[in-house]
């Protein structure tokens, strides 16, 4: 595994999905594996039970490690999965990916032409995505939200404790959880919705 500079460090995403920056490296893991991609180079540590810490070979442009898996955006803009593939999850379709962000048992990412295409785990409806465009896409639990393009939120999937219910307004990011759901508005406040019995 190679070793990482504090400069060299851009995105920290712990396996709860809390999100801290720092430089140029994107990290990010659930439960309980971690990746990292920098200039192509692809690292992954933790658990390796069902491969989702043994990366293919060849360059990345980024990374997302699910529960048990992981799937990642290559220099050639295709996705490629590896991992736990009880339901699909690590089996990616053909085509160009601008992102994919990986969930418990599904997967998500969003097309060159901001479509988003999911597969996997539907026990919820969480790889039924809308129509239209979108800048980015993250898949949690049982659900899925994304920013479209005109920087509203939409999720779908299990909405048991209202995570797929999505406040109005303009949002730059997103991140789905297990049972809840933030987002990082225009105005750099954050919402958050969903279960909240912890306080999250």
């Amino acid at each position: 595994m190679a070793e990482w500079t504090a400069g060299e460090i851009m995105t920290l995403v712990n396996p709860y999905r809390q999100a801290w920056s720092f430089g140029r490296l994107a990290l990010v893991g659930w439960i309980p594996a971690e990746c990292a991609s920098m200039i192509g180079r692809l690292d992954c540590w933790g658990s390796d039970r069902f491969g989702q810490s043994s990366p293919p070979g060849g360059e990345f442009r980024s990374v997302s490690a699910g529960w048990f898996h992981t799937c990642g955006v290559r220099a050639d803009d295709s996705a490629d999965c590896w991992g736990g593939n009880g339901n699909g999850q690590s089996r990616a379709p053909g085509g160009k990916f601008q992102s994919v962000s990986t969930g418990a048992g599904h997967t998500c990412g969003v097309r060159a032409d901001g479509s988003v295409d999911c597969w996997g785990d539907n026990s919820d409806g969480q790889t039924i995505p809308p129509g239209g465009e979108f800048q980015s896409v993250s898949a949690g639990g049982l659900h899925t939200c994304g920013v479209r393009t005109d920087s509203s939120v939409d999720c779908w999937g299990d909405n048991k404790d209202g995570q797929s219910r999505p406040p109005s307004g303009e949002f730059r990011t997103v991140s789905a959880g297990f049972g809840h759901t933030c987002g990082v508005r225009t105005d750099g406040n954050v919402n958050c919705w969903g279960n909240n019995d912890l306080g999250q």
